[in-house]
């Protein structure tokens, strides 16, 4: 029996679980993810040899009747000897003096 392969991007499922939170674009202008892009950009431009941008990502879970695949990309991820780490770039227009650790979970 051939299974359904249903494709979900990892945003859309951050998105449907958190339902609050800054993930969901409540007020989006133009700027702001022009500036999101231009803050994501020098990041990556500006970090060590050893940071690999922009990695694809997927996985496969399986179930009877479906194989479901979550795709998606993570914006950054350092090797550094057999250390492993994940980079999320964020950006804000906010004193970063203002945000508390809670402010957004």
């Amino acid at each position: 029996m051939n299974k359904k392969i249903v494709k979900i991007p990892v945003r859309e499922l951050v998105e449907f679980l958190m339902k609050k939170g800054d993930v969901r674009p409540i007020s989006f202008s133009t700027t702001r993810a022009v500036d999101g892009t231009k803050a994501h950009q020098w990041v990556q431009e500006n970090s060590e040899e050893n940071y690999n941008r922009e990695v694809p990502i997927s996985y496969i879970w399986e179930n009877e009747k479906y194989n479901i695949k979550l795709i998606g990309r993570i914006d950054g991820v350092i090797v550094d000897g057999d250390k492993v780490i994940i980079d999320e770039i964020k950006s804000t227009k906010r004193d970063l003096l203002t945000i508390k650790e809670n402010d957004y979970p």
